[in-house]
C-alpha cells in the first residue's frame, strides 16, 4: 500500500472487522513479468477494472458492499464507475469513503451499526 488512502483503507476495514463483517482487501494487479532471465517479458493483469477497494459480506442476508476508498480530494476514476454500476445493477452496495465515517453512517443506514456517531 503506501498511498495517501491507506490510514482510510486501515481504519475502513478495522471498522468492518469490529462489527463481525467478513470483509477483504482487493486490489487489481499488472505489469510486466518475465519468469526468468532466457524468457521474455510478458504484460500480466490480475483482477478486475475499476474494483473496489475492500469487497464485504453482509450480515443476515443484506448482500455484498464494495467500498471505494479516496482521499478528500480525490475522484473515481471511469473504471470505478463502471464497476459501480455493475455492483449496483446487481444488487449489490458500494460506496465512495473518504473517511471511516462515511462507511460508518452507511453501515448504520443499513441497521448493521446499533450506535450511531
Amino acid at each position: 500500500m503506501g498511498s495517501k488512502e491507506t490510514p482510510i483503507q486501515k481504519d475502513c476495514m478495522d471498522l468492518l472487522k469490529m462489527n463481525g463483517i467478513v470483509h477483504w482487501r482487493q486490489q487489481v494487479l499488472f505489469g510486466f513479468f518475465r519468469p526468468n532471465k532466457n524468457c521474455r517479458e510478458y504484460y500480466v493483469r490480475q483482477g478486475t477494472k475499476g474494483l473496489a477497494d475492500i469487497g464485504a459480506l453482509l450480515p443476515n442476508g443484506n448482500g455484498s458492499l464494495y467500498c471505494e476508498v479516496k482521499q478528500p480530494s480525490g475522484k473515481q476514476s471511469e473504471d470505478q464507475k463502471a464497476f459501480e454500476k455493475v455492483v449496483i445493477k446487481s444488487g449489490g452496495h458500494y460506496i465512495v469513503v473518504y473517511s471511516w465515517v462515511d462507511l460508518a453512517e452507511y453501515l448504520y443506514a443499513l441497521g448493521l451499526l446499533t450506535v450511531r456517531l
